[in-house]
């Protein structure tokens, strides 16, 4: 250790990850796990333990991260012993000022097959920074990270920090690792941020002990009640939905409860909930039932972030260095995919470090696919959703909407972890070009809900739909949430998803056509095999795109209508769901 000009260096390390955030806690676990002996400075801003009451957003995990945490950290039993076990998503629409009860609601009514959970954040990155103390990792807790100098192919890279008021000291690294959340400190040094298309923004806060959904409906509407038994709908990640927002409320192991309002800003200023009393007040407004039952409960923090997702040009480089979490990209949280993201950001890091350090295999080739599916997923991802809050309101095409929604994130996106597709170059490669015209219907489906949005009258709606009760869709979860690592058991499952998706969009065009032509009943009656790429509500564009010159084998889409169909009604209709829709069956 040599001092020179008042800086003080220090050893040399295989990795430096700047952050103590969880994703710089679980960068440096997968590290040490799949080489134990690789030297490991951590660099975080926050001291360690964190207080009970440091909150961070993000405590919704969902499949992906869940096998990441599970799984791939070994973190298995600790979860379910820490944490409280996910009842899924849970999403309210319609009325915001009615009754709760009376909502359309879509969830669960069982536990998945596969845990999630619900992360109380300051729990967990207090264990982690003790087990990876435990595993060898080097920690410099209350220390800010002054520069990265990048330097030569070849050359270790210099991170220069500061712990308080104390000498700089400077540390160089073969690998260095930017974890620094939203100070992007590589991204901005760089000049490699991108902002998204729209404007979202969030406030968050907690209030202590427990705020139940149950508790907001009719005690005597025993229907709701008995739907979701045992209480169980407390543990889901609940949505309150209206058009242009939705109000999220997750409870903690803690024994308090998460609240936030994410909004689009074209229909809900920021500056309209951008402080405790204003968020109070817009509460009260938007979703009475919810403010009625926040009476009485204490406060105990309040966050806010305006403007809230952005991208990179690039989050890899074959120079080694990686920006992981929200120092790399951010979408929206509406399907709980941060944690998604870190798994993934992760996974590769570690793959190419590991190749890097431990064998002579030429991992540079990767950079460029590993960067471009971290980037596309989120730019695809943040477009998806941010574009479909504009109906976030209407009741059938938001239920159809998340049903595709999840059909294509557990067909195409889970089995990249759950398969390890990243770590094997074979593997990645028998499933590239299934994936790329997965993605090329996934763009065609964003395009036309957004199409069908402004032609829809909102005259269907549900009462409640429990989606992994849809059978079509429970074989899409069966089929891919699991571990699978032979190629060819993947290509097929691959293969059968996309088939599966053309499927359920065929369905959806029936069903948006009936709702807006509905004087073309004699077409829908026929139901053609249609070209599931090209569909469109617009009937002069329906030739040019070849709507009805498919280029697909024909399939038979009738146990799928006859899932689908039941599950909505129309709205002066209140007498027999199953009389709501015909299609001619």
């Amino acid at each position: 250790m040599s001092t020179d000009n008042g800086k003080k260096t220090s050893r040399t390390y295989d990795v430096i990850i700047c952050g103590g955030g969880l994703a710089a806690q679980t960068l440096a676990r997968q590290l040490k796990l799949n080489m134990p002996d690789i030297s490991v400075l951590m660099i975080a801003k926050n001291g360690f333990p964190l207080a009970w009451n440091d909150f961070k957003v993000g405590e919704s995990t969902v499949e992906i991260s869940s096998f990441y945490l599970g799984e791939v950290l070994q973190l298995q039993t600790y979860l379910n012993n820490n944490h409280f076990i996910k009842f899924g998503l849970r999403y309210f629409i319609g009325d915001t000022k009615g009754c709760i009860s009376r909502r359309p609601e879509i969830g669960l009514t069982r536990y998945a097959p596969y845990n999630s959970f619900q992360i109380d954040r300051s729990i967990l990155e207090n264990d982690l920074y003790r087990m990876n103390l435990q595993s060898g990792v080097e920690i410099v807790p209350n220390a800010t990270v002054q520069t990265i100098s990048i330097n030569e192919p070849g050359e270790p890279h210099l991170v220069s920090y500061q712990c308080g008021a104390g000498q700089t000291t400077t540390a160089a690294a073969k690998w260095v690792a930017d974890a620094s959340g939203r100070r992007c400190l590589l991204q901005r040094q760089l000049g490699l941020q991108q902002r998204a298309s729209y404007s979202h923004s969030a406030a968050w806060w907690r209030v202590k002990g427990r705020l139940d959904i149950d508790n907001m409906a009719d005690a005597k509407d025993s229907g709701f009640h008995l739907r979701v038994p045992y209480g169980s709908r407390y543990f889901s990640t609940t949505h309150l939905m209206g058009e242009g927002y939705w109000v999220w409320l997750i409870p903690l192991a803690s024994g308090n409860t998460s609240i936030g309002i994410v909004t689009a800003d074209s229909i809900h200023p920021f500056e309209s909930y951008n402080t405790m009393e204003k968020a109070l007040a817009w509460l009260q407004e938007h979703e009475p039932v919810l403010s009625g039952h926040l009476q009485g409960y204490e406060v105990l923090d309040f966050l806010k972030m305006k403007n809230y997702s952005y991208s990179s040009t690039q989050v890899f480089s074959s120079n080694r260095w990686a920006c992981v979490g929200d120092a790399g990209v951010f979408t929206d949280p509406f399907y709980s995919p941060g944690s998604n993201f870190i798994a993934f950001e992760n996974s590769m890091v570690t793959e190419m470090v590991r190749a890097d350090l431990r064998t002579s295999t030429n991992w540079t080739e990767w950079v460029d696919e590993y960067n471009s599916f971290i980037i596309g997923m989120n730019k695809w991802l943040t477009e998806s959703i941010q574009s479909s809050y504009t109906y976030f309101h209407l009741d059938m095409l938001m239920a159809l909407s998340y049903i595709w929604d999840v059909a294509a994130g557990w067909s195409f996106i889970g089995p990249k972890m759950f398969g390890a597709v990243f770590h094997n170059r074979e593997r990645h490669a028998a499933l590239k070009e299934i994936s790329l015209r997965f993605f090329a219907l996934a763009y065609t489906v964003e395009r036309f809900f957004n199409e069908w949005k402004h032609l829809t009258g909102n005259a269907y709606t549900f009462d409640f739909i429990d989606y992994l009760s849809i059978p079509f869709l429970k074989n899409i979860y069966d089929r891919n949430i699991r571990k699978k690592e032979i190629t060819d058991e993947l290509k097929a499952a691959h293969v059968q998803n996309l088939r599966d998706l053309e499927a359920l969009v065929q369905a959806i065009f029936w069903l948006a056509l009936e709702d807006v032509h509905p004087g073309k009943k004699t077409l829908i009656e026929k139901r053609p095999w249609i070209n599931a790429w090209a569909i469109t509500l617009d009937e002069a564009q329906w030739h040019s795109k070849g709507l009805f010159s498919p280029d697909t084998t024909p399939g038979d889409i009738t146990t799928i209508m006859e899932q689908l169909k039941p599950l909505f009604r129309r709205k002066d209709d209140h007498s027999k769901k199953e009389d709501a829709l015909d299609f001619g069956f």
